[in-house]
């Protein structure tokens, strides 16, 4: 990321769905690696770390669908690893 000409901005970032009932629903983190490819997509998205195995899906597959801006470094588009919190409260 520190080589980057600019840090990514994501453009289009729908929010997961919690799965669990606000009824019992705790304020969680769940935290998230994936890659940004050359074109904005992500890719491979993985739970590094979530309390619940339900919202680390729900968070990794609304990840899945969002579109950053392209990572380049010198001009050049590339592919960028990346980690982000998403916050279910």
């Amino acid at each position: 990321m520190d080589k980057l000409d600019t840090r990514p901005k994501a453009l289009f970032f729908p929010p997961p769905f919690d799965p669990i009932p606000l009824s019992r629903a705790e304020a969680e983190d769940v935290v998230i690696e994936f890659f940004i490819d050359p074109d904005g997509g992500v890719q491979l998205p993985r739970v590094v770390s979530a309390k619940n195995r339900e919202r680390g899906w729900a968070a990794a597959t609304a990840l899945k669908r969002w579109i950053f801006e392209v990572p380049k470094v010198s001009g050049k588009p590339v592919f960028v690893r990346r980690e982000l919190a998403l916050g279910f409260n």
